[in-house]
């Protein structure tokens, strides 16, 4: 079972990010890379398999769960997930 994922955004570029709010909560969205093939595997395969994952900004950490992951091109990836709220421990890979 996965836990929680971090992703350190500084290692990347973040772009295109919104929020938007739908009938289940708040959900992020946003496209990062250049991104490896075996990480965006990675992430898809964790993301298929329920896990969550924290996007951790210099200022704050984002926790998404329900994620979508979805190659955008050879070095980018959509990371779409539902905002858990008030959540900002440390996980499990950073």
């Amino acid at each position: 079972m996965w836990g929680v994922i971090d992703i350190n955004c500084e290692d990347y570029q973040v772009k295109a990010g919104s929020i938007g709010h739908g009938h289940d909560g708040f959900v992020f969205r946003c496209t990062i890379g250049p991104v490896s093939e075996d990480v965006s595997s990675s992430l898809t395969a964790a993301a298929r398999l329920g896990a969550t994952i924290r996007l951790v900004f210099p200022e704050q950490p984002l926790l998404l769960e329900r994620v979508e992951i979805e190659r955008i091109d050879v070095a980018c990836i959509r990371i779409v997930g539902r905002v858990v709220e008030g959540e900002t421990k440390k996980g499990l890979l950073s």
